[in-house]
């Protein structure tokens, strides 16, 4: 029988208390200390328990849609925000609103959850962090093991947190008196304690897995998001380093059949997430795929993203699937394919966090960035895959990186909030949003390109401050 812990989260006025709780069975049971302590002498005592206590930051990562770490709760979100999802057939207020970049600080019910979830996430890796750094009777290599893998946790959360919300509070302890009236940290102090986070994993991890599969983190899952890091604050020799050395690891392999690509275990995958329940389906599979075929799917592909793709891309026909209604086409995501809760028959499907494919393109931009001549070749390799010729436009840096780009839309489009945080980051979300958001019915504002802080927080903390706009 295994234990689960887990950090439940209440506040009382405005201020976040948390318990230290476990599951056994599914059942949670009060540990008693003082709220804003963890006890290590109970949660980590020994390599057993503190085991339960990780693998219970997974749980909470695949069994929270709130969570920007879920990808279903990602994905859907941001595709509707930028140029990949329609809501025209949402019966849904909030999502509707999202889907037309009208966000509220005051709307409860749309994005609000994303905040106070991630940061409950983030507590519960700094808990680990802080639990296993002064434990004296885990071993060194279960130790090392264990505060990697929640410092990559973090290191996640906080990228996805601040590409949506921009510079963010950076909370590091579980001392709630302090991080209840924490302000913003800069954009650079975060991007860099997400640095130092994914340096130190490195260090603390080895290059194996430690459980079947690729359903927790391991050194490369590290090295992963660092080269994405990179790319985002164009440090492109770094990226370019960490991409190659994922690259020339001989663990990961590109699948050949795209259909294939998203099952648990997968050669392409740096790192997956099982679903939370054993036969569930993965949360993008159960959202975007309709029940039967004579509905109207809740999530309908754009018929800009349908246009973007190439004729003879094989990942327009194997990761997209449609419904017709009423002699109306409907598309909707299909890269993962089990869709109910009872998917007992393999093949099972893994969340994806990181795979190989990102890892070709980041290299490529960051040769193109540098002015090398062989970017063009990580581009055929990810081109080829998907059953397109080699790259023949013009390789002037301004068009290679053009046609990077573009590959990284198709070949990450509904997938993990690639689209909305690439635009922002390439300078190109006032361009592209300025044309898509008239067919939603408005305007573009520029300031939407953040998303706004729920108002609660901004009452709960006094130091901090509304994006512009909002």
């Amino acid at each position: 029988m295994k234990k689960y812990y887990k950090l439940l989260f209440f506040t009382i006025s405005g201020v976040i208390v948390i318990a230290l709780m476990f599951t056994s069975c599914k059942k949670f049971v009060t540990i008693p200390p003082a709220p804003n302590e963890i006890v290590s002498s109970n949660v980590f005592a020994d390599s057993t328990d503190s085991q339960s206590a990780v693998e219970a930051l997974y749980y909470s990562m695949a069994s929270s849609t709130a969570l920007l770490s879920n990808t279903g709760g990602l994905t859907a979100y941001t595709g509707l925000s930028s140029d990949e999802l329609s809501a025209v057939s949402q019966n849904n207020a909030n999502l509707n609103i999202v889907y037309a970049n009208a966000l509220l600080s005051t709307n409860d019910n749309s994005i609000s959850p994303f905040w106070t979830s991630d940061y409950a996430l983030i507590y519960e890796a700094n808990a680990i962090i802080e639990g296993l750094s002064t434990s004296t009777s885990v071993s060194n290599s279960a130790k090392n093991q264990f505060i990697g893998e929640a410092k990559v946790v973090r290191a996640l959360t906080y990228f996805n947190l601040e590409n949506l919300y921009g510079s963010v509070p950076m909370i590091l302890t579980t001392n709630y008196q302090v991080n209840a009236t924490l302000p913003r940290t800069s954009t650079n102090g975060v991007y860099q304690q997400i640095i130092n986070d994914l340096v130190s994993a490195q260090n603390l991890l080895t290059p194996a897995y430690p459980s079947a599969g690729r359903a927790r983190i391991n050194m490369y899952s590290a090295t992963a998001l660092l080269a994405r890091v990179y790319l985002f604050q164009s440090q492109w020799a770094n990226a370019e380093a960490s991409a190659t050395q994922i690259i020339n690891s001989g663990l990961y392999s590109l699948v050949p059949n795209l259909n294939n690509v998203f099952l648990a275990g997968s050669n392409e995958a740096i790192w997956q997430i099982q679903p939370y329940q054993p036969g569930y389906p993965t949360s993008e599979g159960y959202a975007f795929i309709p029940s039967t075929t004579t509905v109207i799917p809740k999530w309908v592909v754009s018929n800009g993203l349908l246009n973007t793709f190439e004729s003879g891309d094989q990942r327009k026909i194997d990761w997209l699937n449609s419904n017709v209604i009423k002699g109306t086409t409907y598309y909707y995501p299909y890269k993962y394919k089990l869709a109910g809760n009872k998917n007992t028959s393999p093949p099972a499907e893994d969340e994806m966090m990181f795979r190989l494919a990102e890892q070709y393109l980041i290299r490529a931009e960051a040769r193109a960035e540098l002015g090398e001549s062989n970017a063009v070749n990580d581009l055929n390799i990810v081109r080829n895959r998907a059953g397109l010729p080699n790259y023949s436009g013009a390789t002037d840096q301004v068009s290679l990186l053009t046609a990077i780009h573009h590959e990284m839309q198709i070949e990450f489009f509904c997938e993990q909030g690639h689209r909305w945080f690439d635009l922002k980051r390439t300078g190109l979300v006032n361009t592209v949003m300025s044309l898509v958001t008239p067919t939603k019915g408005g305007t573009w504002n520029p300031d939407w390109a953040l998303y706004p802080i729920d108002y609660s927080q901004i009452q709960a903390n006094p130091f901090l401050t509304q994006n512009p706009g909002y």
